[in-house]
């Protein structure tokens, strides 16, 4: 998430829409890419031989989460198939396949439905994940940790 109100990071080129994003990719300035799509939930970068995308996914606004997916996915539409593309998303939905526990007192949660949703979106689109039942958790406070962050490949792997 685009948390500076300057969006300036000395040496890194910003990629995103600079206003009410929750999406941004930055590139170290010398390595040669460019944006080929920027919204308010999704930022997507092309270099040569790679991509990566930044993805938003709203937890509660359905609808938004909805638009977000429907740009990723026209975004992969027109992708090389021999071109990686790396999908780093702020997923907040859980799922067993990617180190969330499933407990009596949170299987009742939306987060659930979302992760098992993603996880047939991800299915049906031949989208890997990356993430795999032994990550570390990729939010943690005083009061809990959960596994909302993912990091998803579209296309061909990069060395393999």
């Amino acid at each position: 998430e685009p948390c500076s109100s300057s969006r300036k990071l000395v040496g890194y080129q910003y990629h995103g829409l600079r206003r009410d994003e929750k999406a941004a990719v930055l590139s170290r300035f010398g390595i040669k890419c460019h944006t080929v799509f920027a919204s308010r939930d999704l930022a997507v970068v092309k270099g040569r031989n790679y991509g990566v995308a930044s993805l938003y996914l709203h937890g509660t606004d359905l609808p938004r989460r909805e638009v977000a997916l429907m740009e990723i996915e026209e975004v992969m539409n027109s992708w090389p198939p021999t071109i990686p593309l790396y999908i780093c998303a702020d997923a907040n939905a859980w799922h067993v396949g990617w180190g969330s526990v499933y407990t009596a007192a949170n299987q009742h949660r939306q987060a659930w439905q979302r992760g098992e949703a993603l996880v047939d979106w991800c299915w049906d689109k031949e989208v890997r994940i990356l993430n795999d039942e032994v990550s570390l958790p990729t939010f943690e406070s005083n009061r809990y940790h959960s596994w909302v962050d993912l990091t998803l490949l579209y296309g061909a792997p990069r060395d393999g």
